[in-house]
């Protein structure tokens, strides 16, 4: 049902009605095609829907105490949006963000909240394009007990810069292993390549870095 505002004149309307829907933005009105929320289905995206309501269900088992520990670290760990926002998670939140990560990469939940330093950024990113590929590498790790979390963005036009918002997961490559790690089947086109270090022990994550490629069609 549409509600009107200022009957009389009916300068404004609010609701749904015969598949529209009519709003105020900004002291603008306006109508628009009623349409359902957007439900991507990709088998990725699939799988870890599966993962995450798996450890809403796991999180409810938590003791009391555990919970409290999620709870305290949330407090004291404020996230970071895309655009370097930040926003406040809860423990759970944060125990369901962790756990999806490492679940991803087949390990197994952990109860307790990361006792040390996310890592830091992944070193000497360097992504070179080739045919309908591109191939990264990286100052390799010291030591074992991290992933490198590979997006891109792309393909896009030169004088667009990328964005962590608009890619698409590429895969996972241990920190300390020898590159080059090939991201194939693209489309030619410049592309922005993202890559962080994950603790692969807590599900912690370190900033983003980027680099920039051009993939060929021959």
């Amino acid at each position: 049902m549409v509600k009107l505002l200022d009957p009389h004149g009916s300068t404004e309307a609010r609701g749904s009605s015969g598949g529209r829907t009519y709003n105020t933005w900004r002291g603008i009105n306006y109508a628009k095609t009623k349409t359902s929320p957007a439900q991507p289905r990709t088998a990725k995206q699939l799988v870890i829907r599966a993962f995450a309501m798996t450890l809403v269900r796991k999180w409810q088992t938590l003791t009391t105490t555990k919970q409290g520990w999620w709870n305290d670290y949330a407090a004291a760990h404020p996230d970071f949006g895309f655009g370097g926002t930040q926003k406040r998670l809860t423990g759970a939140n944060w125990y369901v963000r962790l756990n999806t990560r490492l679940a991803q990469i087949g390990t197994a939940p952990v109860d307790t909240p990361p006792s040390i330093p996310a890592p830091n950024a992944v070193v000497g990113l360097v992504a070179t394009g080739a045919v309908l590929s591109i191939s990264c590498d990286w100052t390799q790790e010291a030591a074992a007990g991290t992933e490198i979390d590979f997006w891109t963005d792309g393909p896009h036009s030169p004088g667009r810069l990328g964005k962590i918002e608009r890619a698409k997961h590429r895969g996972w490559e241990g920190g300390n292993a020898a590159g080059p790690k090939i991201l194939s089947n693209l489309a030619p086109g410049r592309y922005t390549v993202f890559a962080r270090l994950m603790n692969d022990v807590d599900g912690n994550v370190g900033v983003w870095t980027s680099s920039i490629a051009t993939v060929t069609a021959t």
